[in-house]
């Protein structure tokens, strides 16, 4: 269906990142415009009183969570994130293997100068071949793209509050019986979310579900 899901592998690949512009990174001035002027605090996204929340679980090597970024994320955004109307919460997994944790945690640790949001996307906007793209080179010109300080990520991503956070998305997932990537959860503030049954990852359903909660 639209679940990418394999064995957690030890290896970490450094070679064939994906074709590159001259700044080294694609995407950065779409990913920066997109987020811009919009409240981010670490995982979350978007106004604490928007009426409805959207929870994504989501492996930064995941190609079906790259479409959804692409593909879907901006029009989310611009219709229901920038109005104050739906809040995202993003809680990352690494599923696909050790350079999936490695991205995550750096994302992670760029949330603590509320760069999330540009990172991870920017993330999604470089993805290559699976465990055959992460490397500190191109993570590093993203976290400065994404308008975080690379030093100050580098020194947190590996420390215990990057890793406690993360141990409490697995957590999470496990609760909410999420066994693979994309998944998503939608519902009022502070009301138990319902997951989301998708059969295509495309703007008309996430709009359905969204516009309903919004509608009570």
């Amino acid at each position: 269906m639209l679940i990418a899901l394999s064995q957690i592998s030890a290896h970490r690949g450094t070679t064939a990142t994906p074709a590159q512009p001259s700044s080294g990174v694609i995407g950065t001035g779409a990913a920066n415009a997109l987020f811009g002027g919009i409240p981010q605090h670490g995982n979350v996204l978007g106004s604490a009183n928007a009426p409805v929340t959207l929870i994504e679980y989501a492996d930064p090597q995941c190609p079906y969570c790259a479409v959804y970024a692409r593909d879907v994320l901006p029009t989310l955004v611009r219709d229901y994130v920038r109005p104050g109307k739906v809040r995202l919460v993003y809680r990352g997994l690494w599923f696909l293997g050790q350079d999936s944790g490695v991205a995550l945690a750096t994302a992670t640790a760029a949330g603590q100068q509320h760069r999330f949001w540009n990172v991870i996307d920017l993330i999604y906007r470089n993805q290559g071949p699976e465990n055959a793209w992460v490397n500190d080179p191109l993570l590093r010109k993203i976290v400065v793209a994404g308008g975080a300080d690379p030093q100050k990520v580098f020194a947190a991503r590996n420390g215990p509050a990057v890793l406690s956070t993360i141990d409490t998305w697995s957590a999470q997932a496990r609760a909410d019986g999420v066994s693979g990537v994309p998944a998503f959860f939608y519902g009022p503030r502070g009301a138990r979310p319902s997951r989301l049954a998708l059969t295509a990852i495309g703007v008309p359903e996430f709009r359905v579900a969204l516009d309903g909660a919004l509608r009570g």
